[in-house]
């Protein structure tokens, strides 16, 4: 469902058409939504999170559907500690979305954006 909602000019990753979804570990992965505005990143991974509640609903043995928390993250220059602040900021956005509740993707504050 992921690599179907990402564009294929959002794959910005060199040699294959799916990289620009990354698995990151366990159940957690890296999305790169490449020259895309913040509102129109958190409407691509909002529509993400919304198809796979969806459509995975007999994936689990007690009927629960499947949801996502995500966190978004804006890369504004080519610094490389940019990379390891955007994902550090995504990823606390994560671990908030998580705590409020899951099924939710928060995005940095636009102030705070990495």
């Amino acid at each position: 469902i992921i690599t179907e909602e990402v564009r294929q000019s959002d794959d910005v990753l060199p040699g294959a058409e799916e990289e620009s979804v990354v698995r990151w570990g366990g159940e957690e992965f890296v999305v790169v939504f490449s020259q895309t505005n913040r509102d129109a990143a958190h409407f691509a991974a909002e529509r993400i999170r919304a198809r796979i509640a969806a459509e995975l609903t007999t994936v689990r043995p007690n009927g629960e559907a499947v949801t996502i928390s995500g966190g978004l993250a804006e890369y504004r220059t080519a610094e490389p500690s940019e990379v390891d602040n955007l994902l550090r900021a995504a990823d606390e956005q994560l671990l908030a979305a998580k705590k409020s509740g899951k099924n939710i993707i928060l995005p940095v504050p636009e102030r705070a954006a990495a």
